[in-house]
């Protein structure tokens, strides 16, 4: 088959394009994907360091933590979707926040099903990652 040198170029560099085309559309997922989990770690850690600041300003060494500090301490946990639970030094469990808000979740993206699928962009058959614990230490002031 003989073809022009006019159509050997024009095939040549449609194929160079579609290469890079390919090429670099596989190098920015791979970069925007790592970057944006990097971004969520981040995000994570500044919301315990901020929930753990608001905890130490409530924490008083003469009067401990009053009643109404437990209801504010219960919020940080439901906005921010965490469990909170906070020991003395002797191991006694001060306060826990509970984990009926994060079961609540569940159980409504279970109850509502193929329909907040739908609206949601499939959010449910997003993996959330591993749990992880930790214990942070109150300065007393």
């Amino acid at each position: 088959m003989n073809m022009s040198l006019k159509r050997k170029l024009s095939l040549g560099f449609l194929a160079v394009v579609i290469c890079s085309l390919i090429i670099t559309s596989l190098i920015s997922n791979l970069m925007i994907t790592k970057r944006f989990n990097e971004y969520l770690v981040e995000e994570h850690r500044v919301k315990i360091n901020e929930v753990v600041a608001a905890i130490e300003d409530m924490y008083s060494k003469k009067n401990k933590f009053q009643g109404f500090k437990y209801d504010e301490i219960r919020r940080y946990a439901e906005l921010n979707e965490l469990y909170i639970e906070i020991v003395d030094i002797n191991d006694n469990k001060v306060y826990t926040s509970g984990d009926a808000h994060l079961r609540h979740r569940n159980m409504m993206e279970t109850m509502m099903g193929r329909g907040m699928g739908q609206m949601m962009g499939n959010m449910g058959s997003l993996n959330l990652g591993d749990y992880k614990e930790e214990k942070l230490i109150i300065k007393k002031r």
